[in-house]
């Protein structure tokens, strides 16, 4: 039924209710259209512009990082929403100490189930060698990998898939069918085979994180955790 405008299904328990519709299908088409064009327009770019490697992948995390804070803000202006409603809320400490322990999980499992992956197929578990990855340049690293690579793609990949994609399914599915739908979509846009085991993990694990404390913020915190500890090995790799 419908309560002040939010849908409300008696059959779900009170902890599905907090589940409230915040997203609709235009909500999801729109935004998912404006991520995807970011991506293709960065990705074209990088085609056409000779410069190294390290450069042409930060154009295209800049391009997820505007395309995807653009579109969910502007969304979420337009349906008059609060970042309160899709769980962007109250910081709690103890949080930190549940986002450290499940990146380890994480790492152990999703690198675990690559790793097999990768030696069945017998292939290396990443795309590109290290001397491809960095610059000669420090400060070039310090923006490519700790700020872009460890801080905003990791909160802007929680708000879309997890802050729209997984809320959309969780508005009017159980968790668990949420969670596999999102974490399936999560690990196929990695391309890489050997890298879709760990983000489905990855995933996986955020949108359990979410669904538990109905708050991003822990999600962002996992996934910030995760992709800071491969940029650290990333580094030590090189000394």
């Amino acid at each position: 039924m419908l309560l002040g405008g939010v849908y409300n299904d008696p059959n779900m328990n009170t902890h599905d209710n907090l589940w409230k519709k915040v997203w609709s299908k235009n909500d999801l088409i729109n935004i998912s259209l404006i991520f995807l064009a970011g991506l293709i327009a960065s990705l074209m770019a990088v085609y056409f512009i000779n410069v190294e490697l390290v450069y042409k992948v930060l154009l295209v995390e800049l391009g997820l990082v505007v395309s995807i804070l653009g579109a969910v803000l502007w969304r979420l202006r337009v349906n008059k929403i609060s970042l309160s409603s899709i769980g962007i809320d109250e910081f709690r400490f103890r949080w930190i100490f549940l986002a450290i322990l499940l990146s380890l999980l994480v790492i152990t499992i999703g690198g675990f189930l690559s790793s097999s992956l990768a030696n069945f197929l017998g292939k290396e578990a990443g795309n590109l060698n290290t001397e491809d990855l960095l610059s000669d340049s420090l400060w070039l690293n310090v923006l490519y990998l700790k700020i872009f690579g460890a801080i905003l793609i990791p909160i802007v990949e929680e708000l879309y898939f997890r802050g729209v994609l997984f809320r959309y399914f969780r508005q009017n599915n159980a968790f668990l069918k949420a969670a596999l739908w999102s974490s399936t979509i999560f690990a196929l846009l990695h391309i890489s085979p050997v890298i879709m085991p760990f983000a489905f993990v990855l995933g996986f694990t955020s949108a359990w994180i979410y669904n538990k404390t109905n708050s991003l913020l822990p999600s962002f915190m996992l996934h910030i955790a995760v992709n800071s500890f491969a940029i650290n090995l990333l580094f030590l790799s090189t000394i």
